[in-house]
């Protein structure tokens, strides 16, 4: 994590844009283990939105990366929404999204 003010600015935006999202998607993003922060992020500013319905992950190792996130320690609040599309980008059908 950045400690500059203006990295500060972006990951507070950031946080709040997930506080209040509705639809969530991560396009070819492999959430690497070694990437602490962005679970202690996801936790700490998805916790309270009710709001939110089903994670998507859009990758073609979606289905590795949903088995290895469901038996990791990101808790059942972000687990339990996940939907895994194996493919690319390009090839996903964009209403699976709605």
């Amino acid at each position: 994590m950045q400690t500059s003010s203006i990295f500060r600015e972006i990951w507070n935006a950031a946080g709040k844009a997930l506080e209040e999202a509705e639809k969530l998607v991560f396009i070819g993003f492999s959430f690497p283990e070694s990437d602490t922060h962005i679970r202690y992020f996801l936790a700490a500013n998805l916790f309270e939105n009710v709001d939110l319905r089903p994670i998507v992950i859009v990758d073609p190792n979606a289905d590795k990366i949903y088995t290895r996130l469901k038996n990791s320690n990101f808790g059942t609040h972000f687990t339990n929404r996940l939907r895994p599309i194996k493919g690319n980008w390009e090839e996903t059908d964009y209403c699976v999204f709605d």
